[in-house]
Parts: structure tokens; sequence; C-alpha cells
């Protein structure tokens, strides 16, 4: 195509022990036929074919992105009735938040035929790797029944050279980067993709990498583009659901407004105490001075109120109008 040139070079295949999927003899109940997830799905574009490939087929399918998948709901909503209850959008952190019904996922557990990850898992930190797969097994068919199929970068990738280049803190860790945009890419070793599902009990059916090169003839420039392609058989048995995540931590403004409430709070249950402390204390010295008037001599508390009049604490007129 014009001044570019794609050619293809030497791809490497691996088959593994995992037996040639076949279709299941039997389907799961409520489901009419087979049961398809698909995570990250955008908007849709890889979903929606499947409801046409497979004319009894149910889809479930999420993504991180809540606008991406109002996406698909809004499509999902234009469908005929017998297509649009077979296509259930959801937002999900795979790595974080369980996809098993079981757990407060939206999938029944066991159910699920064919996973589909499309240059999803390599947008996820290697440590939360094996989170996405156990949170995946806990709703796949048992006993190798179902396959999880991956597409991804492959080590060797041109994006990783470059980025490799670049040598300004891009590298997190081996074949792990991070790009301009502060998305993360990872770049798969053929050996650590089968380690990582191995780990989950997920035999390997097959593997290939795939290498083209793309040379552009006007700039002179070859690109060497890498990925991988794999199928594994679902575990023996699912695994167990990833628990609830934990529940989001508490923005700044607004603990700062729950402790100014507390304060406030606090200080007025003070302000409270104080005062009635006071009406207290006067209510018993009132009770005091009632005490000693009724017991003093008349003579007592003349004199008494003549040594106010002459301090200057109560006037003549005062004393007058008080007992006048």
């Amino acid at each position: 195509m014009g001044n570019v040139e794609r050619a293809r070079d030497d791809d490497e295949r691996e088959l593994g022990p995992a037996p040639r999927y076949a279709h299941p003899s039997s389907t799961i109940h409520p489901f009419p036929g087979r049961v398809i997830l698909e995570i990250g799905c955008g908007a849709g574009n890889s979903a929606f074919p499947l409801l046409d490939l497979d004319p009894r087929a149910t889809v479930f399918c999420c993504d991180f992105s809540p606008r991406a998948v109002a996406l698909v709901e809004r499509r999902r909503r234009t469908l005929p009735a017998d297509k649009r209850d077979r296509i259930v959008p959801f937002v999900c952190d795979v790595s974080r938040e369980p996809l098993c019904g079981s757990n407060g996922g939206m999938i029944p557990p066991g159910c699920v035929d064919v996973c589909t990850m499309v240059f999803v898992l390599s947008a996820i930190a290697p440590d939360r790797m094996p989170d996405v797969l156990r949170n995946v097994s806990s709703v796949m068919r048992p006993e190798g029944a179902g396959r999880v199929l991956l597409r991804d970068y492959a080590d060797g990738d041109l994006a990783q050279t470059r980025l490799g280049d670049k040598g300004d803190g891009r590298k997190l860790g081996d074949n792990h980067y991070v790009r301009g945009d502060g998305t993360r890419a990872f770049y798969f070793e053929k050996r650590f993709v089968k380690d990582l599902f191995g780990d989950r009990g997920m035999a390997l059916e097959e593997l290939t990498v795939h290498a083209r090169a793309v040379t552009n003839r006007a700039a002179g420039r070859r690109m060497d583009r890498r990925w991988i392609q794999c199928s594994f058989a679902s575990a023996e048995a699912p695994a167990a659901p990833l628990p609830p995540p934990p529940p989001p931590p508490e923005p700044e403004w607004r603990r700062r407004a729950r402790e100014a409430e507390a304060a406030r709070e606090a200080r007025a249950k003070r302000e409270e105490a104080e005062r009635a402390a006071r009406e207290e204390a006067a209510r018993v010295e009132g009770e005091r001075a009632r005490a000693a008037l009724s017991r003093c001599e008349r003579k007592v508390l003349e004199s008494f109120l003549e040594e106010l009049r002459i301090a200057g604490r109560v006037t003549a007129d005062e004393i007058a109008a008080r007992l006048g």
C-alpha cells in the first residue's frame, strides 16, 4: 500500500497439552447456549458481532471505563429483543472487583465457556495479574471445558524498544513500562505467560508469537511489531472468587468536613456542660444564702446591709426598693 510494505517474519508457534476446544454438549441453566465473557470490551466492537456468530450465546462484556460501558448499553437498547437480552455490559476492574455472582459480581460461578482478553492484561501491573486470572477462573467452566483467549504485546515489539530508548524513567520493571499519557504497558514473554496461567491450573492449548515487519520505503524505516496470541483451557475446578474490594478512601474534603462537624458537636457539649455546672453552682449558693438568712437575727442582717452600703456594693435606694 503506497510506500508501506508489510512482510511476515517467522511466527513462533507452540502447542500445549490441552486438547482442542470442543463446543460444549450441554448448556448451563439459565443460559440457552454458550456463555462468552469479554474483558475490556471498549465500545463493544467485538461483543456485538458475537451475537450473530453464535445466535444462542449470552455475552457478558465488561470494561474499566464507565463511559465505554455506557456506549455499549446505549447500543444494546437499539437491538431487537432476542439480541438485547443476550448481551450484559457492566463496569468492572477485574484486578480488584469480583466477576463471580456468588461474591457480589455479575456472572454465575462456573458458567463461562470462552473468555477473551485482547490487549487488556498488558495494561495491568504484573503483581495484579494473578488476581485477574483468579477472578476469570472463578467464573469459567470446570474440568478444562472452557477456554481463555489472550492477545497482547510480545517482548521485542517496536513500541517496547522505543519506550526503552527514551531513558527518562519509563521502565518500571522487566518488560514493564509507563507511556507518556500515564498508562502502563507490559510486553509478554512466552515463559511468563505459561507460568502465569499454569499457576492457576490452566493448561496451554496453543501459543503463537506473531512477528510482522512494516517498512516505510519513503522514510527508509523498518518497524518490527510483535504480539502474542494464546489459548488456555480452564482449570479443573473454578478458583475461589475475589473478595469484595475494600471501601474507597475517604476524600480529603469529606474528612475535613467530618472532623469540623465533630469539633462543633464537642464544643457545643462542652459549653452545655459548663452552663449546667454554673447553674448548679448558683442554685447551691442560693440555697446556702436562703438557709443562712432563715437563721439570721435582724440586727445581724441590718449590720450586714450597712457594711455593703458603706463599701459601695449597694445603695440605700436599692435597699429601700427591695425591702420597702
